[in-house]
């Protein structure tokens, strides 16, 4: 029995990493054009501006080093022909200056590479927060007080940053395991919203997972073996994302720190 189990043991360890393996560098980002669709809103600098693109330039040059032969990105899955016209305006310098992140980092990046093609896959799905909210007035004050604490102090923090810090200081923050930790946790306990018969918190729940899982649906489908593959994407999707890749048997998942 003693004998079988080293060998499980090294048979794991030989295979865990194999050559074939798909590596994923999740990096989890704030929108840098700030359209206000997030939930919790934060002032966020003008990225156009001159010292913000050395910064950028500076973020692009650290995630080179992961070499990715792909780059995904937070763009809906079934208007993927427009993101490679948008993709193929800016090689061609025919694209108006844009804010957006999956240009300024995705298309920046995929340029130095030489990659003829970004793989767009978000599943977008309505999140009904204010039923939540509403509920939890009702039977669960707590949450409501979690919930404004989180915001006050990522909000707080996320303001600060942006004054003081650079961007790649802000996506090392942003991407540090403690901090996803913190945001999505807030996302789990939703599920204590309701009450007999009621799981309006964990309906939604429920609903954020489903979405994410179409997300990594796209990328696992996407992804062939020996891959390394840049997934830049909005920051609170980023712990189940994770999650997923790494219960995804062939999947390796790359801190994003080890290279912001």
């Amino acid at each position: 029995m003693r004998h079988a189990f080293l060998a499980l043991l090294l048979f794991t360890a030989t295979t865990a990493f194999a050559a074939d393996d798909v590596q994923v560098l999740f990096v989890g980002t704030y929108h840098f054009a700030n359209p206000g669709l997030d939930y919790v809103k934060t002032d966020v600098a003008d990225v156009l501006t001159d010292a913000k693109q050395k910064e950028i330039a500076d973020v692009v040059e650290h995630l080179r080093k992961f070499n990715p032969t792909k780059i995904a990105v937070e763009w809906p899955a079934d208007k993927s022909a427009a993101l490679d016209q948008r993709y193929a305006d800016y090689r061609a310098g025919k694209l108006a200056p844009s804010r957006d992140e999956t240009v300024q980092l995705g298309f920046r990046l995929a340029q130095l590479l030489g990659h003829d093609h970004l793989y767009a896959i978000d599943s977008k799905a309505d999140m009904d927060l204010d039923a939540v909210v509403a509920e939890a007035q009702k039977s669960d004050p707590a949450f409501l007080q979690t919930m404004q604490q989180f915001m006050d102090s990522y909000v707080a923090k996320q303001n600060a940053m942006q004054k003081e810090k650079s961007i790649r200081d802000i996506l090392r923050w942003m991407n540090d395991p403690a901090t996803l930790a913190y945001g999505h946790g807030l996302y789990v306990r939703m599920a204590r919203v309701g009450g007999e018969g009621n799981y309006v918190g964990a309906d939604v729940l429920g609903g954020w997972y489903a979405r994410n899982a179409r997300i990594f649906s796209n990328l696992a489908r996407a992804a062939q073996p020996g891959d390394r593959i840049l997934v830049l994407y909005g920051q609170g999707h980023v712990p189940i994302l994770q999650q997923l890749a790494r219960d995804m048997p062939g999947m390796k998942v790359v801190a994003a720190n080890d290279f912001l």
